[in-house]
């Protein structure tokens, strides 16, 4: 069983935090064994939170830095995600660059046990292509955490190495996602309901899931 604690910077309003409750609640129904428990901007504790971290962050051109965010949150002392063994997934209303690659923006990056995702390039959209990216997003970033597409050849490693553990099927939530214009296929994707990934990221999640040994049902809690 995974829980994932969704949490995110004062800079999301209502409208977006509840396009993000809303794509939990999807991703509950996809991910077999995991709980998605959604907390907000509350704080941990005095001295930490989100938007401190961004604050301490590297900028650049109005950016920020995504590995110094996860970086952050990799080495807060939280005994509390510990002890219940939470994984994160994060959100923030700046503008991400991942710093070391050949790229002007992230939508989103995971690392170890968390995931850092930004809306700022597609917060202005209508509420249900806006869930779908967000959904969207979320099920690219927990493929990777969950290992789908991992070590495969999809063509285009020999450009960089950026594109590796990435899917080659047309359609699968797995493909690389590093151009803005591929917003208006993201929105789409949403129609595909649980159909996100292909066969092959499937089978390769389904082992580190638990999908195909334990039949738990999913469930989102909105604190």
């Amino acid at each position: 069983m995974f829980n994932f604690l969704i949490v995110w910077d004062s800079g999301i309003d209502n409208r977006v935090a509840k396009m993000i409750g809303n794509a939990a609640m999807e991703c509950a129904g996809i991910f077999p064994n995991c709980n998605f428990h959604v907390y907000g901007t509350k704080r941990f504790s005095d001295t930490v939170s989100i938007d401190g971290l961004i604050a301490n962050a590297k900028m650049r051109n109005g950016q920020v830095n995504a590995y110094d965010i996860v970086d952050g949150l990799e080495r807060m002392d939280w005994k509390m995600l510990k002890n219940a063994r939470f994984h994160m997934i994060v959100f923030t209303s700046r503008d991400l660059y991942p710093d070391g690659l050949p790229v002007n923006f992230c939508f989103g990056i995971q690392l170890h046990t968390t995931i850092l995702q930004s809306v700022a390039r597609y917060r202005h959209l209508p509420d249900n292509e806006l869930q779908a990216c967000i959904t969207h997003i979320m099920c690219h970033e927990l493929g990777h955490m969950f290992d789908a597409a991992r070590g495969r050849d999809n063509g285009l490693v020999k450009i960089h190495p950026i594109y590796a553990d990435h899917c080659e099927h047309e359609g699968c939530v797995m493909q690389q996602m590093s151009d803005v214009n591929c917003l208006r296929a993201m929105a789409l994707s949403g129609k595909r309901g649980k159909d996100r990934f292909c066969l092959n990221c499937s089978m390769d999640m389904a082992f580190k899931i638990g999908a195909t040994r334990m039949k738990v049902r999913s469930n989102c809690r909105i604190y």
